[in-house]
């Protein structure tokens, strides 16, 4: 990976996207998230292919397009520090400090 993970960005999503595009996601995703240990908040079962084609139908309303990218100026500058850092490993010659 070339840029650190930022460990305050857990459950960051819940602030940023309605329920309605959460549930969008969870549709979508849902035999994934599980494979990949994670638990969807709004879907608790298992639906069949045309549940989520049908529930997907219902949501498109309420999806709203564009980027969501949520970011404080706090995360902007710790963002800005990493990549500096990361450039400044990058850079460095073999035997080099």
């Amino acid at each position: 990976m070339a840029r650190p993970l930022q460990s305050t960005n857990a459950g960051k999503f819940r602030e940023i996207l309605t329920k309605a595009e959460i549930e969008y996601v969870e549709l979508r995703c849902y035999t994934l998230m599980l494979a990949l240990g994670y638990m969807p908040d709004i879907v608790t079962d298992l639906p069949t292919d045309e549940d989520i084609q049908r529930r997907c139908t219902d949501l498109q309303p309420h999806l709203r397009l564009g980027s969501y990218r949520i970011q404080t100026d706090q995360e902007a500058e710790i963002r800005k520090r990493r990549l500096a850092a990361i450039e400044t490993v990058k850079n460095r010659r073999l035997g080099n400090s």
